[in-house]
């Protein structure tokens, strides 16, 4: 029993001991569980308590955000306005020195026109008194001329009357038998007298005058029809044609006479051709001196040259080759007895390649330019003329005449400095051919034009000037008959065939470069015919293509079949420059002829021979430039860069 109830008393007391872990157990789970649930509880607190103090902080950023902002609004707000007040002062500040300077300009201008108004009215009184000193000087020479034509009609009816007395005692003698050998032989007599009187002298050939363009001795249509002779010849050779002061031709101008409402002042004559003739004026409202062409009433129908220089004036804006082409800066027309003239005003020119070689009573060539300025102007010829090409232009008539060299600062020249440069105008009064007075369709009297012979080399620069585009024309319209260049630089399909175009330029061009380094022509002819230039064409050329040989034929030149080898002597032509020069004294005036040349800016020493490696860089140059093919020909872009001009 013991055992059993021990036994009884053990599981008892396991249960009560398991019914404790149970209660402990639960009682712990029961802690743990309150333990996590405050825990839970506390974490949420300290979660609420850190989003509050995050609330609040962002709070306090915000406010501290929006102070700062409405600080700098306050702070931009019165830097604007202190901003604004200073530019307001400053505006005011201007205002007042805007004020001060128009009133200093006001008096300036008042001072200006005052000291503008002594000088206009100094200058009137000058003027005057040059015009009438002008005027006292051509009555001068009209009562001189006036005596020696009374002297020479007093003479003249001298001879008439003795010749009447001769007449009648022979017709006494020989019973009234008229026309005997011996009266013939003294009528021939008397008209031989007759025509060595001045009046009748023959004029010579001008070689170029100078001006904005100048067509040298050549004659429009009408000028070659018969008409009866109205004017005695001048005694003056390098003058203008005087029949053509009819209708259709030239415009009678006077030194002195005032153009376009009184704008161009005459002071001298620079130059005529056969379609104009080229004074130089004052141009009294910009107080310059320029060139003035009054062209023929026929010749301003047409207006060729006006239309091609607005044509590059177009195209060539901006264009530093430009500057080498003669430029219209006014045009305008005047209304005279022989019709309505166009006139073209321009830079004003200086002397022409060919005034400069002009070698009177020596060997051609004697004078030319010094070799470095002879290759800078015909460098920049060359470039002018490719210009021209580029723009598909051909100038038509590129000669030596017609290249000018640039004139400087003469500006600042008085018409007493005109006259001390380019002397005084030598004139000569013109007579009808019965002696009398011209009437309205001519001048009183003619004006020889200025040689340039006196400007003192300062006042010349190293710059040419392309004039005379008269005969120039567009690529796309070349004429049907040709141009009017002068023989010596036709092109030998320009004189067998009439066909220009840049390639006779081209051989134009080449002529007219070599005669600027040599100072004569490359193409020499006596009386300057066609069939001279072309002779000369075949002995330095050689012989030209055999379908031209027909048309040779026809200007007397045989090709025989034996000379068909024959080469050219282009290179013998150029060695001959310095070859034949005449040294003489030059010395005792201060002539471009005359000055001494070893300190001659412009003109080369007489007996300076040609290099050798520039006379074969020159004959290079030429023997690619003339050939007979006009396509053959160096193109102008290629001329520009030839090493010749470079030397």
């Amino acid at each position: 029993m013991t055992g059993w109830g021990k036994k009884a008393e053990d599981i008892e007391r396991e249960k009560i001991q398991r019914d404790q872990e149970d209660l402990q157990k639960r009682a712990s789970e029961r802690i743990k569980t309150e333990l996590l649930e405050g825990q839970k509880k506390r974490l949420q607190q300290d979660e609420e308590v850190q989003l509050k103090i995050m609330r609040e902080s962002e709070f306090r950023d915000r406010v501290r955000r929006m102070r700062n902002a409405q600080a700098r609004e306050a702070k931009e707000a019165a830097e604007r306005k202190r901003v604004a007040e200073e530019k307001q002062s400053q505006e005011e500040e201007r205002r007042r020195k805007q004020r001060e300077t128009q009133a200093r300009e006001a008096r300036e201008a008042a001072e200006r026109r005052r000291a503008a108004e002594e000088r206009e009215s100094q200058e009137q009184e000058r003027k005057r008194k040059l015009w009438e000193t002008a005027k006292e000087r051509e009555a001068v020479t009209r009562a001189a001329m006036k005596k020696e034509r009374e002297a020479r009609e007093a003479l003249l009816k001298k001879m008439r009357e003795t010749e009447a007395q001769t007449r009648s005692a022979k017709d006494q003698k020989q019973r009234g038998r008229e026309n005997t050998p011996n009266a013939q032989d003294q009528m021939k007599k008397d008209v031989r007298s007759w025509i060595k009187r001045p009046c009748f002298k023959p004029a010579r050939r001008v070689k170029g005058p100078i001006g904005l363009h100048s067509r040298s001795q050549r004659r429009s249509s009408t000028a070659n029809a018969p008409m009866r002779m109205q004017y005695q010849l001048p005694r003056l050779e390098h003058v203008e044609e005087l029949e053509k002061y009819r209708g259709g031709g030239f415009h009678p101008i006077h030194l002195a006479d005032r153009l376009k409402d009184g704008r161009y002042h005459i002071l001298h004559k620079l130059g005529y051709g056969g379609f104009s003739t080229v004074w130089l004026a004052l141009d009294e409202h910009l107080q310059r001196l320029v060139s003035l062409k009054v062209l023929t009433a026929e010749a301003s129908q047409q207006q060729k040259e006006l239309r091609i220089l607005r044509y590059l004036d177009e195209h060539a804006q901006g264009n530093p080759r430009r500057d080498s082409i003669v430029s219209i800066l006014d045009n305008f027309t005047i209304q005279g007895p022989n019709g309505t003239h166009m006139c073209y005003v321009s830079q004003v020119g200086g002397p022409s390649i060919s005034q400069l070689s002009d070698s009177p009573g020596q060997v051609a060539g004697t004078r030319r330019l010094r070799a470095p300025l002879a290759r800078k102007l015909a460098g920049q010829l060359a470039n002018a003329v490719l210009l021209l090409h580029s723009l598909g232009t051909v100038h038509g008539d590129i000669t030596p005449n017609n290249i000018l060299l640039r004139l400087v600062d003469i500006d600042e020249w008085s018409p007493d400095d005109v006259y001390r440069q380019l002397d005084s105008p030598i004139k000569d009064e013109v007579f009808t051919f019965s002696g009398g007075k011209p009437g309205i369709s001519a001048p009183e009297y003619v004006v020889q034009p200025t040689s340039f012979s006196s400007v003192a080399p300062r006042y010349i620069s190293e710059e040419m000037l392309l004039i005379d585009l008269g005969e120039a024309f567009l690529e796309s319209s070349s004429p049907l008959k040709g141009v009017g260049t002068s023989v010596s630089y036709c092109s030998p399909e320009l004189v067998l065939e009439g066909k220009a175009s840049s390639w006779s330029d081209v051989w134009a061009l080449s002529c007219t470069m070599f005669e600027m380094r040599s100072g004569f022509p490359l193409f020499e002819s006596f009386v300057g015919s066609s069939s001279e230039v072309l002779q000369e064409m075949v002995r330095i050329l050689g012989t030209p293509p055999k379908p031209w040989w027909p048309s040779l034929e026809q200007h007397d030149i045989y090709i025989k079949q034996n000379e068909a080898s024959r080469g050219s002597l282009l290179g013998e032509r150029v060695r001959e420059i310095g070859m034949n020069d005449e040294v003489s004294s030059m010395h005792g005036t201060r002539s471009l002829l005359s000055r001494p040349p070893a300190s001659d800016p412009i003109i080369e020493s007489p007996g300076t021979k040609i290099p050798e490696d520039e006379a074969n860089s020159l004959a290079g140059l030429l023997q690619r430039t003339l050939a007979y093919p006009p396509e053959k020909r160096l193109p102008a872009h290629a001329i520009v860069k030839h090493r010749w001009f470079a030397k």
